[in-house]
């Protein structure tokens, strides 16, 4: 017995200490040789086959040999806003209210299958129950990755950035040229201080989407660099370009029967979701051949302050002896963590993640402590001049805006945020609402791991 307690004694010496934490009761009952070597063996193998719980972010469950995960995850997101405008909606109404909505209600389950690939599902039921993200990844060829299935297209750092960590409520007016997620499949790879992407897509999936003869699709590449990646600041570069060929759906045409044609139609909110009217619109624009799109990217932070700035540029090419179209917009946004948190920059990926506070409440800390401010434009008139109305206006006349953001945010713990934004539309040129005015303050309330 006291050879076999001795023995006993070496082998749990030479467990690792994981595993200490794991049995401890089993190995305190062989050191008192309440049971066998062999006993204590068979038991340890036992518990080493048993899934394992992390909560550090979230709820996520790992198999022992840490093939299998499984995170769920969720995101909870209450708007408020309240508007200060002499806009009139479509049907005479005035939008100078209040209002409020649940921005997104997401839930989620994410993780990792045969050790080298991963895989994420996320529906969204704020509206109807509609499908966000469904693909599966394969890390097998590291640096490069292989993804198929339905998730976010490869262009604009802001469009990439996950809605839970954004700076601001909403995305900049030139958002209004991408479609964020459509079918498809990607190749990327990327190191510390570089990333890059190319996928092929279909027609983005949608509950209300009418029927086509001939669905769409298209292509989308991105590159980014970090020339300067350190634990004080770093620097980002990133260049897109994206080509698009449009479904043939239904125009609303005064003919008969109905023309079906390619149509693409552009237009955007005031970087505020509860209000329904789009104060700059192009229409329908008919006859279209293929849209080109191709963006510049620059962002960094240097300790607590952070900057962000993109260019978008389309160009809609059109048959039939249809002259082209080009569009473009931009954003410029600095922020400023006054608790001292600097944004993690994720090098592989040419993205940022938003803010996780250094002291949360209620373990000594106040949270962190966000202020910001942007600056967006966009130009959705374009074409040749004609003669409307005694006035000459060119051909699409969908409007010019311009937007000043600024925003406070307060982030408790790594789960909660509260959000509160003011818009001021500076200016307004052509479209429907030439020269017209609108101020929007708006507060979030999110939830989301």
């Amino acid at each position: 017995m006291k050879i076999q307690r001795t023995a006993l004694g070496i082998a749990c010496l030479l467990i690792p200490a994981t595993s200490f934490a794991v049995d401890m009761t089993t190995e305190i009952l062989a050191q008192k040789g309440l049971i066998t070597l062999e006993e204590y063996e068979k038991i340890r193998k036992a518990q080493s086959t048993q899934a394992t719980v992390d909560t550090t972010e979230g709820l996520k469950f790992i198999t022992a040999d840490k093939s299998f995960s499984a995170q769920i995850g969720t995101m909870l997101q209450l708007d408020m806003a309240s508007y200060d405008s002499d806009i009139k909606d479509s049907a005479g109404r005035d939008i100078s209210n209040a209002g409020s909505e649940f921005r997104r209600v997401r839930l989620s389950m994410n993780g990792t299958f045969l050790t080298d690939w991963d895989y994420k599902t996320e529906i969204d039921f704020a509206n109807s129950s509609q499908l966000i993200d469904g693909f599966v990844t394969s890390r097998g060829l590291q640096p490069v990755q292989l993804t198929f299935g339905h998730f976010k297209i490869p262009f604009s750092q802001e469009s990439l950035a996950a809605d839970k960590g954004l700076t601001f409520m909403e995305r900049s007016l030139p958002n209004a040229f991408l479609n964020a997620r459509a079918p498809g499949a990607m190749i990327s790879a990327g190191k510390d201080h570089w990333s890059s992407a190319f996928m092929v897509f279909g027609e983005q999936l949608s509950s209300t989407a009418a029927a086509v003869s001939d669905e769409g699709g298209g292509a989308s590449a991105r590159f980014t660099w970090a020339p300067w990646v350190g634990p004080g600041a770093n620097l980002h570069l990133g260049a897109a370009a994206s080509l698009r060929v449009p479904s043939q759906n239904s125009t609303s045409l005064a003919t008969t029967p109905v023309t079906y044609t390619e149509a693409v139609r552009l237009r955007a909110k005031p970087e505020s979701n509860i209000i329904e009217t789009r104060l700059i619109d192009t229409g329908n624009i008919i006859d279209v051949d293929k849209t080109q799109l191709w963006g510049l990217e620059l962002g960094g932070s240097i300790k607590s302050v952070g900057f962000n700035a993109e260019y978008i540029n389309t160009t809609i090419q059109r048959d039939k002896g249809r002259s082209d179209l080009e569009f473009s917009g931009w954003f410029a946004q600095t922020s400023w963590a006054i608790t001292g948190e600097q944004r993690t920059y994720k090098g592989d990926k040419g993205l940022y993640d938003g803010l996780k506070p250094a002291k949360s409440v209620g373990q000594g800390g106040s949270g962190a402590w966000e202020i910001a401010a942007r600056i967006s434009e966009l130009d959705l008139s374009d074409g040749a001049l004609q003669l409307r109305n005694n006035k000459w206006l060119p051909e699409i006349n969908g409007g010019k805006e311009r937007n000043a953001t600024f925003a406070l945010n307060w982030y408790p713990n790594a789960y909660l945020r509260t959000s509160l934004n003011y818009v001021h539309v500076m200016d307004i040129e052509g479209g429907s609402y030439d020269d017209k005015d609108l101020n929007a303050l708006q507060l979030r309330m999110q939830v989301a791991f």
